[in-house]
Formats: C-alpha cells, structure tokens, sequence
C-alpha cells in the first residue's frame, strides 16, 4: 500500500501574468520503508515538489491541480491547521543548506526543543531531554545542545537538522540536497548515518539532489526529473545498468566512473526550455541527439517498457517512424 501518492500534480509560480508550471502532471507514490531517490539538474522542480507535498509553497507559487494523498487523506485540499498537524508528525524535511537553516543566536538544543514542543505538548525537560538523544542518534555529542551554530562544522550543522526531522518519529522524510555543500568525505559518513537510521528506525525517505551518482549506491528506487516533469523512473540498479531516456543516459555520461579507464566525461549541451512557453513536443526536444521527426510535435507519456521501468520517451513507444 503507499503512504503517499502523488497523482497529475501541478505546481509553479504566478510570474508576471505568466503561469510557470515547475511541477507539471507528476505522478510518484512511496511505500512504507521506501527510499526513493529523485534527480535532476537545478530548476527542474525538485524543489517544488517537495514544497507542494509539506504544503509549504507560498505566493507567488501555488497547487494549480492534481492529488496528494498521505494515508489516504488529501494534503491538497487540508486547513493551515491540520497541516501543520502532520508536519514534523507525519511527514518532516530537511532542507537545503544547513549552513542558513539554523538560526545562529540560538543554541542548539533550543532549537530542537522549540521544533519538538511546536508540535507535540511536552515539558521542556522531555523536550531537552529528547534533544540530547536525537544528538546522539545522529553522532553529536549531546553537551553541543549549549552549542551554537557557528561552532559546528558543516557535517555536524547537517546532523543537527537530520535531528530535527527526526523529532517526532515521522514516517516520511523528505530531504532536499541535504549533502551539498560538503566534502566527498563527510557525504560519506552522513549518507550512511541516514541508512543506518532508516534501517533502525523504519521511516521512508524521498532523497532530493542533482548527483544521481549518489543516489545510484543508496535508493531503492530512482525518479528522474527534467523541466517539471519526471522523464524515468525505475529501481535503482535497472536504472544505472539500463537508463533508457537520453536525459538520464546525459546524467549518466556526466559523472566519472571510479574503476576502469580513463574516459572523458561530457555534459548535456544546451540549456532546459523556458516554461513559462507552451511546448507541444518533448521537452528535452533540443538537447537531444537522438531526437526523431515526432518528438517535435507529439509530448511523451511516462509508459511502463519493463519490470518496474517507466520512462517517457518516443524511442521506447514502438512509434519511431511518425
């Protein structure tokens, strides 16, 4: 059964009387324990997904339509209140850039305890108390809940955030680039905190980033998302074995391999197309070098070409000579 599904959203920004649809008919749905893994280059409406999902997008962005189910209920359609109810409950996020996320004239510990008690009615000897063990399942030393942020390393300020989502024992977390920003090394150790947490805790995760290197080692399953729409989806080994769409095969080609020679890696020319346009074909129409005569004109539907694979591209359809 999934927890959240996700059903034709639509999502973006009114500009100028101009309607930017950063989200545009995305369909995803997470099971329990799940660990999915969604990528894209920047400003392809990651972000915003994740936003329209903890019902936090404000003006000039909005839901235009579509469904957001979390246990059967629609997050769309919910009051502020009972939002905020299952915010940090139910469904946390840990954001982008931990170095501005932490307000940095308040100790460390009461910035957990004010998360905790802002959604849960406890004292503020539980609420401290619960801040020294979530310091400590995430590797810090609880005598830095007196700390401030400007004594933490980069690594550890990310663990301070991991903290908080974790605060309320969510069932869903949703993690925007929560490793960019940090050396090869610290990535390391805190992509394997966040496995060995998920494993003992049982929460599942939505894992956001542009670096689908990183999200091949460590989800279950990947989406791949390009200008508001997801283009591939499938389970993460079929993916880097067999990326179909040739965006993801771009994204593929643009990261080094670890073993074997020497190759040069080569980016994906040009740039995405403005979306505040109309755009009859497929989006990813001029970037592409295997680009055929119907690609132009007719827009690709994400279709299932194999177990648990989908992708939406006119190579894959059976319609190559249109």
């Amino acid at each position: 059964m999934n927890m959240l599904q996700i059903k034709d959203l639509i999502a973006g920004y009114e500009m100028e009387e101009k309607w930017v649809a950063a989200v545009d008919h995305v369909s995803l749905n997470i099971k329990k324990d799940d660990f999915i893994g969604l990528a894209g280059e920047s400003g392809c409406g990651k972000s915003t997904l994740a936003f329209s999902i903890m019902g936090l997008l404000k003006k000039p962005g909005r839901i235009k339509s579509g469904s957001i189910l979390f246990r059967g209920e629609e997050l769309t359609k919910m009051s502020d209140e009972k939002l905020r109810n299952i915010r940090w409950r139910d469904i946390s996020m840990v954001f982008q850039s931990a170095m501005n996320s932490l307000n940095p004239i308040m100790r460390i510990g009461d910035q957990i305890v004010d998360s905790i008690r802002a959604h849960k009615i406890v004292s503020m000897e539980e609420a401290h108390e619960r801040a020294e063990e979530l310091l400590k399942l995430v590797n810090i030393s609880p005598d830095r809940v007196n700390g401030y942020p400007h004594q933490l390393s980069g690594g550890m300020k990310q663990r301070v955030m991991m903290a908080m989502a974790l605060s309320l024992n969510p069932s869903l977390i949703i993690m925007d680039e929560p490793t960019t920003a940090l050396d090869v090394v610290v990535q390391r150790m805190i992509i394997e905190e966040i496995e060995e947490i998920r494993e003992k805790l049982g929460f599942s995760i939505l894992f956001i980033t542009h670096d689908l290197s990183l999200l091949v080692e460590i989800s279950k399953r990947i989406a791949i998302m390009y200008a508001g729409e997801i283009v591939e989806i499938a389970n993460s080994q079929e993916l880097y074995l067999n990326p179909l769409h040739p965006y993801t095969q771009g994204l593929m080609n643009s990261f080094p391999t670890l073993v074997g020679p020497l190759r040069r890696s080569n980016g994906i020319p040009g740039r995405p197309p403005d979306l505040s346009q109309p755009i009859e074909g497929c989006r990813f129409y001029d970037r592409c070098a295997k680009k055929m005569n119907i690609c132009k004109i007719r827009h690709p539907v994400l279709n299932s070409v194999g177990n648990n694979h989908k992708v939406a591209c006119w190579i894959h359809s059976g319609d190559e000579d249109e």
